[in-house]
């Protein structure tokens, strides 16, 4: 008989630094889990926050529910999955290679047994071995219960009907009490299979503090009365032997303190003794030598006598992203890195300087207030050793991000230790020094929590060593990589621009300055929004699928029952472009756009929408239409993440040079797919083609498998078309990035898909999406030279009276929970 199917649910609350640990735990199992659900119970934590959209992005599957507490997670999590069988995990905790395999056996081999659990080995803050008994009731009422992490039957949660959510604390042992009241039956594993984490600040450790325990025991023997009424005398009988068990224990520990106190005071007895002897010889206890001093050796940070030590780090950051350093690099004080590190990548160069008199800036102004350089101007920013320099620095990471290209790259460094400037205006010019949490917070203010990556560099000698004044060849390089978290010499910063909007709680518009077009007396005086464009790609139950731009059909259906539910109006994009020009939209209403034109529009999303009477605007790709296609993004992921042997290396030659990737591992993989796909968004339609059939030709991939994500042929573009409440509209030829194409090309690559959508439906196409969501002038001008009436952008927002209506927001909800997708519309509307 085939093994029953097994789930995990790991739940996380402010827990990033530990779970990926956790994750990988369950992903080393000998009997591998069916499902993986990982719920962030409402983490505020920006580290957490980054953890988790990594993993997102590396296609582990996330639940966001809004914080309520460790009960509420569990029970979303459960409620995600089908396996018969279900293993609970805390984030901060670790599953032993072989728990589901032998966990799961006992459930096997026996029908009758509801729930298997097993010894746990702590660690962290202590280190001990615990094998609870036998389950039963009396023993679970008194306290001495199975753990959370015990595998159970779906069954078991269905009757008991789940964590009781207003518990905060004990609600794992509230859940075995009543399941073991309905006559389930446990096992325990006499092996210590979890390793659990103890730390303080904990939910179960804050749940042992004298006045919470109280509390909570008293709500727990009040909802289970009618037990305690059976068992009265039996229970406090056990309580008291605990009790006697516990003071026993208690001694134990006592002597075992005093034996170490003893030992403790007997070795710093020796250590006088020898500090004594060693002083009256005249050696001294610590030879500090040349250190035993008040004075540092350098005062110049090291400079004087070799590469200062913060150098050592921040140069092996420039050179590990030196393919970053491309196209228009702007640099602080002067170009020196830009030279070093963007070798022949690098086609114009500029140097900031807020001061006047240096002759290298060709741009002065301060950085926490450069109004006179304009938006999205620089491919690359290398800002080293600046932001401790200026008072406001939110405001010059703001500005750093604005004047950026989309795609656009910040190489930040800033000091975590050191002497204070002796340049400028010494005492008076030199404000801060980071933390890893500080600058983490500060960079996620501004951007995307996904798009930037913190680093600490150093350890203790190496901040002692820099405060001194020694340089990079007086201390070994091994002793210098070594990291200590809790003693960074230097933060490293890399953060990206996105390319167009993202959903992130920060304005990542691909959007040109043109007045003429942009904004108008009428839209920046408007009022609230009361109505919003939606924006979906692929809706699709596709495992593999990118879950930023792939929505499982069961979560679209939810964001359907919403709109529903809370009475919104689902109109024709047409209609409300016909409503904003006729004077404006008063009215609560929605209209619903998919990219791409992926197949399952015709599968999947048309059938669900006439469920509920909605009707939707598709755009699609041309050249799709006539030819099997597949996107260049979905290659990418289809070859780099497949899982399948790899070469090594991979080499691609781009227009800005080569990038040589490392492709070995899946962490490399993952890493390469993401800098690929960074990179060839703004790529000529011929250089994407190039780095696919590169990409195809070193991997020995198929060039379009059978069970390929693709966009529909004409056939079925008719079908679609057929249903009620479908418009069709046109999405580029290639879905290329427009400005890199020449105008004559760009004006084919709107207008030639109209043409096509005309011939085969036998009506005109009046809506158009800008690929990527990027346009400017001219772009809008050919637009509506090629008859479109409406197009649409990536501007993240609701609709104003006054908008253009060939530059019409959307909000992008593809990748959306159901939780979050109620909330972007509240937001919104």
């Amino acid at each position: 008989m085939k093994p029953l199917e097994i789930a995990v649910v790991i739940t996380c609350y402010d827990l990033g630094r530990t779970l990926v640990e956790a994750l990988d735990s369950v992903r080393g199992q000998t009997r591998k889990a069916a499902e993986c659900v990982l719920v962030d119970d409402g983490s505020t934590d920006v580290h957490t926050r980054q953890t988790l959209a990594r993993l997102e992005s590396a296609g582990v599957r996330i639940i966001r529910t809004p914080n309520r507490g460790p009960a509420a997670a569990r029970n979303t999590g459960i409620q995600q999955t089908t396996s018969p069988y279900v293993v609970l995990l805390d984030a901060d905790d670790v599953l032993e290679s072989r728990y589901l395999e032998l966990a799961a056996a006992r459930l096997d081999a026996d029908p009758g047994l509801a729930f298997v659990s097993c010894g746990m080995r702590s660690f962290g803050e202590s280190s001990e071995v615990w094998i609870p008994p036998t389950p039963d009731l009396l023993r679970s009422l008194s306290g001495e219960v199975v753990h959370v992490s015990s595998m159970f039957r779906r069954e078991v949660w269905d009757a008991v009907g789940g964590f009781d959510e207003t518990l905060r604390g004990h609600e794992d042992m509230d859940f075995w009490v009543t399941a073991l009241e309905r006559g389930f039956v446990g096992d325990v594993i006499a092996e210590p299979l979890l390793r659990y984490r103890v730390r303080s600040g904990s939910v179960s450790r804050r749940a042992i503090v004298h006045d919470s325990h109280i509390n909570l025991m008293s709500r727990i023997y009040e909802k289970h009365r009618h037990s305690l009424l059976d068992q009265t005398e039996a229970l406090v009988v056990h309580k008291e032997r605990f009790i006697l068990d516990q003071e026993t224990h208690g001694q134990h520990l006592r002597e075992i303190v005093v034996a170490l106190e003893t030992e403790r005071d007997a070795l710093d007895a020796e250590i006088v003794a020898a500090t004594t002897e060693l002083e009256r010889s005249g050696v001294q206890p610590v030879d500090l030598a040349d250190l035993r001093r008040t004075t540092p050796i350098s005062d110049a940070w090291g400079t004087d006598r070799g590469l200062p030590l913060d150098r050592y780090y921040i140069e092996a950051f420039l050179d590990r992203h030196r393919q970053d350093i491309h196209g228009h690099v702007l640099e602080i004080k002067d170009a020196g890195y830009t030279r070093c590190f963007g070798d022949t990548r690098v086609t114009r160069s500029d140097v900031l300087d807020v001061d006047d008199t240096n002759e290298q800036a060709t741009i002065v102004a301060d950085l926490a207030a450069a109004d006179g350089i304009p938006d999205n101007s620089f491919d690359c920013f290398i800002l080293t050793q600046t932001l401790g320099l200026v008072y406001e620095v939110a405001a010059a990471v703001a500005e750093s991000y604005r004047i950026l290209k989309p795609g656009g790259v910040l190489l930040c460094t800033v000091p975590a230790a050191g002497r204070l400037s002796y340049e400028d205006r010494h005492l008076d010019s030199d404000f801060w020094r980071f933390t890893e949490a500080s600058i983490r917070r500060i960079f996620a203010e501004t951007f995307p929590i996904e798009t930037f990556d913190v680093t600490g560099h150093g350890n203790v000698l190496a901040c002692a060593a820099f405060l001194y004044g020694l340089a990079e060849h007086e201390i070994s390089h091994a002793e210098l990589d070594i990291v200590d978290p809790f003693f960074p010499l230097v933060y490293t910063i890399r953060a990206t621009k996105p390319l167009v909007a993202n959903g992130s709680n920060k304005d990542t518009r691909v959007l040109s300055p043109f007045p003429s077009v942009a904004t108008s007396s009428k839209s920046l005086l408007a009022p609230d929004s009361k109505a919003a464009i939606l924006m979906y790609h692929r809706v699709a139950d596709d495992d593999d699928a990118d879950p930023t731009i792939c929505l499982p059909s069961a979560v679209f259906r939810t964001h359907m029952q919403h709109l529903r539910d809370t009475g919104l109006s689902v109109i024709p994009l047409s209609a409300m472009r016909r409503k904003l020009t006729e004077g404006g939209v008063n009215d609560r209403c929605i209209a619903l756009t998919f990219d791409d034109g992926y197949l399952e529009m015709l599968s999947t999303v048309a059938p669900i929408l006439k469920e509920y009477g909605f009707p939707f605007t598709a755009f699609v790709v041309g050249q799709a239409l006539t030819r099997p296609t597949e996107f260049w993004w979905d290659t990418l992921r289809r070859v780099l993440r497949s899982g399948s042997p790899l070469p090594a290396t991979l080499t691609v030659d781009l227009p800005n040079g080569r990038m040589e990737l490392w492709t070995g591992t899946g962490a490399d993989r993952e890493a390469a797919c993401a800098r690929l796909t960074e990179a060839m968004y703004q790529l000529p339609l011929a250089d994407q083609q190039a780095v696919v059939t590169c990409l195809l030709d070193w991997s020995g991939a198929a060039r379009l498998p059978a069970d390929a994500a693709r966009p529909m042929n004409a056939d079925e573009l008719i079908e679609l078309s057929k249903w009620d409440g479908a418009e069709i509209g046109a999405h580029t030829e290639d879905h290329v990035w427009l400005p890199a194409e020449t105008p004559a090309h760009q004006r084919v690559q709107i207008a030639a898909t109209s043409g096509r959508i005309t011939a085969l439906l036998g009506r005109s196409a009046t809506a158009f999406a800008y690929p990527y969501g990027v346009w400017n002038d001219s772009l809008v001008e050919m637009a509506a030279q090629a008859g479109f009436r409406e197009a649409v952008t990536t501007e993240e927002r609701g609709l104003r009276a006054g908008d253009h209506p060939l530059l019409l927001p959307r909000i992008d909800v593809g990748g959306c929970s159901a939780t979050d997708f109620a909330s972007r519309i509240r937001h919104h509307l």
